[in-house]
């Protein structure tokens, strides 16, 4: 018997192990972009891109480093919490390349994280956001299940995630997961824990036009935020890596 897709009106859903083996639209596979190991030690202030790009990243105050998976295989801790003042010292801030290589423009672009957190809702990595211009895109949980956003310079919008889905889909569990998020030529994708037994993806059919924000890339939460109308959505979790690729 063959894999079984289901399709809902926000996409399609394919369960389990069976995530890598059918052939739904083809998934961004492109250059690196940046690749953040998050591998410093604790008196470490600038978070080091290992793709080669030299996209450096500045370590809030409150975000903690340094901690062991084994051996040379470190994360960061951020301190949250979702509904915090405005403090920049709670994010690490990758500033914007002007040549736009840290934005999807108009190309396939993807985002992969590794995390663990046992918060609800949090933004974890995101560039730009609502009424900034430009387009942005962001990565966040929603009730504990994975949404990945993107947003045209129009916009137009084309989001996907696991939100009122399966018990089981919800990543709040304070167990680490990999999470996956990207916009293709023919729609976006998300999935998470690939390769493993617990791997599921969904994808949202729509054509996006371009993304380029003069905004920094956010780990941990959103910069423009305050307390009266726009909450800063601050990670609280602990994160092993983040890798962009594009085209």
């Amino acid at each position: 018997m063959g894999v079984v897709v289901r399709k809902a009106a926000w996409g399609y859903i394919v369960p389990a192990a069976a995530v890598l083996a059918l052939a739904l639209p083809a998934a961004a596979n492109g250059a690196v972009m940046a690749d953040w190991q998050m591998n410093e030690t604790s008196k470490a202030n600038g978070m080091t891109d290992s793709s080669g790009n030299g996209f450096t990243g500045d370590i809030g105050n409150e975000v903690r480093v340094g901690f062991s998976l084994g051996g040379d295989n470190r994360y960061y801790s951020f301190p949250g919490p979702h509904f915090a003042p405005y403090n920049p010292e709670k994010l690490v801030l990758v500033p914007d390349d002007p040549s736009g290589s840290l934005d999807p423009g108009t190309s396939p672009y993807a985002v992969t994280i590794r995390f663990r957190t046992t918060a609800e809702k949090p933004n974890i990595v995101q560039k730009g956001q609502n009424n900034v211009g430009g387009g942005f895109w962001k990565l966040v949980l929603k009730s504990g299940w994975a949404r990945c956003h993107y947003e045209d310079s129009t916009g137009k919008m084309n989001a996907i995630g696991f939100v009122g889905g399966l018990r089981e889909y919800k990543l709040d569990d304070g167990q680490w997961h990999t999470l996956r998020c990207e916009r293709t030529a023919t729609g976006v994708r998300v999935t998470q824990d690939a390769g493993t037994p617990d791997a599921v993806t969904k994808f949202k059919p729509g054509t996006l036009g371009n993304i380029n924000n003069s905004r920094p890339f956010f780990v941990g939460g959103k910069l423009d935020c305050n307390r009266e109308g726009v909450t800063c959505d601050f990670f609280k979790g602990d994160l092993d890596y983040v890798r962009v690729e594009k085209g």
